[in-house]
């Protein structure tokens, strides 16, 4: 009896037992839809273009407006700067300015020093820069004298342009009294009758240049122009870039040789037996006007001179880089002078320099 009961009792625990582990299962319940959102890191926005915002719709039409566009910034080549003898057309300088550039030009210039050329220069805004572009003429400057602290200068840049700013306007002044001779030449020429006085004008001309009266050809390619480039390139080789005692001591520029006693100085270097001096000059505008008539009526020249009608006829300008060749017989270096003449050219941009035009003045048709 007793073990029926302890039996009984041990199989109702096991029962509960049972029904508490593994409870009776629930109806199932339908449970509310739940969205999850995940904010991600917030990352930069690119950067994008502003515009305008639209506009509303208007009952009339409405012309369309353009955008306003910021002015751009005038650059400095927009506006070149342009070389005015006196003062812009548009300004009115005081009267001390215009009496101070008026003095500039005036006659034969003296200077002292570097800094007396540099400062006589910079009151007429006279550039190199303006005038191998064509912004800017050439003031008639007529510098007696190079400085003598030019050797001094240690920029050999400066020194450059100083010497060119000197040389060039004396090169355009003599080009242009030979061109106005050449024009007139040509016209007397056309003429089936000249008059009396261009036969007395023909006949002086011929004497100056060392022609027959009645050698017309020869005349007319010996009256002509030299190019500033080339003219230029020689000064630069020949008087060191205006240091060298010839062209310091005697305003000789161009080299030139002279038999005379009297008016030449000795060359250091002269080898014995030799009895040529460096022709001397009484300033920077005698040189220059020496230089031109050599090349016109010496008989060492007449390859240059006949070289230079030919490139007239052929293409109706001249070209200092082309006749370079024909001057073989400038220096006993022969064609190794010809090549460091082109050098000194091409290194030095020269060939703008032929289109340059004197202040006031038509181009000369080289």
């Amino acid at each position: 009896m007793i073990a029926a009961l302890a039996f009984g009792a041990a199989t109702l625990y096991l029962s509960v037992s049972f029904v508490a582990l593994w409870p009776e299962p629930r109806p199932a319940v339908a449970m509310p839809r739940v969205e999850i959102a995940i904010a991600l890191p917030a990352q930069p926005a690119p950067l994008a273009k502003r515009t305008k915002p639209a506009k509303a719709p208007s009952a009339a039409p409405v012309a369309p407006v353009a955008p306003a566009v910021r002015p751009a910034r005038a650059s400095r080549q927009a506006t070149p700067r342009r070389h005015y003898l006196f003062g812009k057309p548009d300004a009115t300088p005081a009267p001390e300015t215009l009496a101070r550039r008026a003095k500039a030009v005036a006659g034969v210039i003296h200077v002292s020093s570097v800094e007396d050329l540099t400062k006589k220069m910079s009151d007429l805004d006279y550039r190199l820069s303006d005038v191998r572009r064509g912004a800017a003429q050439v003031p008639r400057l007529t510098i007696a004298a190079l400085p003598r602290d030019l050797r001094q200068l240690q920029s050999v840049r400066s020194r450059k342009n100083l010497f060119v700013r000197a040389i060039l306007p004396l090169i355009l002044q003599a080009n242009e009294t030979v061109m106005a001779e050449r024009r007139r030449l040509v016209a007397v020429l056309a003429q089936k009758s000249p008059d009396a006085d261009d036969r007395a004008w023909l006949t002086e001309l011929a004497l100056r240049y060392d022609v027959k009266s009645d050698d017309r050809a020869e005349l007319l390619r010996r009256v002509d122009i030299v190019p500033p480039s080339l003219a230029l390139a020689q000064a630069a080789e020949e008087s060191g870039w205006g240091t060298s005692r010839f062209a310091q001591e005697a305003n000789a520029v161009f080299g030139q040789w002279t038999f005379r006693s009297d008016i030449g100085v000795v060359p250091s270097r002269r080898d014995d037996g030799k009895r040529h001096k460096i022709r001397a000059f009484g300033g920077l505008r005698a040189s220059v006007l020496a230089y031109l008539r050599n090349l016109n009526i010496h008989w060492a020249y007449d390859g240059f001179r006949k070289l230079r009608a030919d490139l007239r006829a052929r293409q109706g300008w001249l070209s200092g880089y082309d006749l370079t060749p024909s001057l073989e017989r400038y220096s006993e270096r022969g064609k190794a002078y010809i090549k460091t003449i082109r050098t000194i050219m091409r290194v030095n941009g020269f060939a703008a320099y032929d289109r340059a035009r004197l202040e006031g003045a038509d181009r000369l048709g080289i």
